[in-house]
């Protein structure tokens, strides 16, 4: 029998489901991303700024350490500044009290604790802390005022018995005084912004309107036209110095401007210099040459002490030698212009000395023959005193005259 062969057909109901069923995706080969080269420049640009940030620190660390560095250097050379300014301070200090504090007649000493400092040609009165400029020319009253503004001084003010004392000693018998009527205020005003006070108009009591400026017609206070010219008196306060012992050893330190050791020395030298330096401050000079209180300057290096008192050429000579100065010595014709030109003898440095047979100079150097020919010299006369403009040989060195006496001024760089 043979094998049939059988067909069937086999039916499958919802066979459409087997249609919706997904295929298995197949598997992609893995590797990088292919948009991570986009991140690459953003990477480079934060290293470059990192390496810039990291490089400016290193630039900021190299200059603060450079500035510290710098800043110490500035604060070491400020202290050796500072410490050169207090010696050199010092040291002006020094000269100025053992050159320029010395005591000049009974009546004006000093050469005590206290030492009061005016400017060059000023006055100091022998108390009291002002000092005094007594004019040579004649101004108008507001160019006097200028004149002692420009001085840092003011026109003299009369507002108290004392100050009217002292205008009985002043030699000139008229001279303008710092006092005015002003007429926005309708008023009598003092040159420092001060009203006369009921006190002061018993002393002042002769201004007269429409006389507008005060000044001194023998020893009483006047009003005068503003416009006329006339002698001026001026007035400042006085350097003081005072003496006190230190280790034994004596120094000088500035009494009404007290200098701590932490203060600007060079701010206060400056400040003495304002104030004791008036002459040549309107031709801008830059030294001035300082001498003691009621001592003159000869204009140059030389300051002079003119007494009021009679003594015998010793007497004399050793008085001068006290104050750290000599007698008189007249080498050339320049000195004179600064000597008084009165009918007074006064000693001079110039005497006979036997053992050497001739006629020497209180610094030892001989008579020289220009200075012969103002001189009038005799045998056996051993001492020599001015007259004028010449040099004669006292009859008696034991005789009792003026003298005048020399020394080297200070200078005030």
């Amino acid at each position: 029998m043979t094998d049939e062969i059988i067909y069937a057909n086999l039916k499958f109901e919802n066979c459409y489901e087997m249609d919706t069923v997904p295929e298995p995706e197949v598997p992609k080969e893995k590797g990088l991303p292919t948009s991570s080269h986009s991140w690459w420049p953003l990477v480079l640009i934060l290293i470059t700024i990192c390496l810039a940030l990291l490089m400016g620190l290193m630039t900021l660390a190299i200059l603060f350490s450079q500035g510290s560095k710098d800043y110490r250097t500035q604060i070491r050379d400020l202290n050796i500044t500072k410490n050169d300014l207090h010696a050199n301070f010092s040291k002006m200090l020094q000269a100025i009290g053992s050159q320029l504090c010395l005591g000049g007649s009974k009546d004006l000493q000093n050469n005590d604790l206290n030492c009061v400092l005016c400017p060059t040609n000023w006055k100091w009165p022998g108390d009291g802390d002002m000092c005094y400029y007594h004019s040579t020319e004649q101004k108008t009253w507001q160019q006097s005022l200028w004149f002692c503004s420009s001085q840092n001084s003011t026109l003299l003010l009369v507002k108290d018995m004392a100050k009217l004392e002292l205008v009985k000693k002043i030699p000139k018998k008229t001279f303008w005084i710092g006092l005015s009527f002003r007429a926005d205020k309708k008023g009598w005003f003092w040159a420092d912004n001060t009203t006369v006070t009921e006190e002061q108009k018993s002393w002042t009591n002769n201004l007269q309107l429409p006389l507008l400026c005060g000044y001194i017609y023998n020893h009483v206070i006047y009003s005068h036209v503003c416009e006329a010219v006339d002698y001026y008196v001026c007035e400042k306060p006085a350097i003081q110095l005072q003496r006190r012992n230190n280790h034994q050893q004596e120094e000088w330190f500035v009494r009404f401007f007290q200098v701590p050791k932490d203060s600007a020395e060079g701010k206060k030298l400056q400040e003495m210099r304002e104030a004791l330096c008036s002459e040549g401050k309107e031709n801008n000079e830059t030294k001035c040459a300082l001498c003691p209180a009621s001592w003159q300057s000869s204009g140059a290096d030389s300051c002079f002490y003119i007494s009021k008192q009679k003594k015998t050429w010793k007497e004399s000579q050793e008085f001068c030698s006290s104050r750290n100065s000599t007698l008189l010595v007249l080498k050339d014709k320049a000195k004179m212009v600064s000597l008084p030109q009165d009918s007074q003898f006064y000693w001079v440095g110039l005497s006979y000395i036997s053992e050497r047979n001739g006629w020497y100079w209180e610094d030892g150097t001989a008579l020289s023959r220009e200075a012969k020919t103002w001189t009038v010299l005799y045998e056996h006369i051993f001492c020599a005193s001015l007259y004028g403009r010449i040099i004669y040989a006292s009859n008696s060195c034991l005789t009792k005259q003026f003298w005048i006496c020399e020394k080297g001024a200070i200078h005030f760089a």
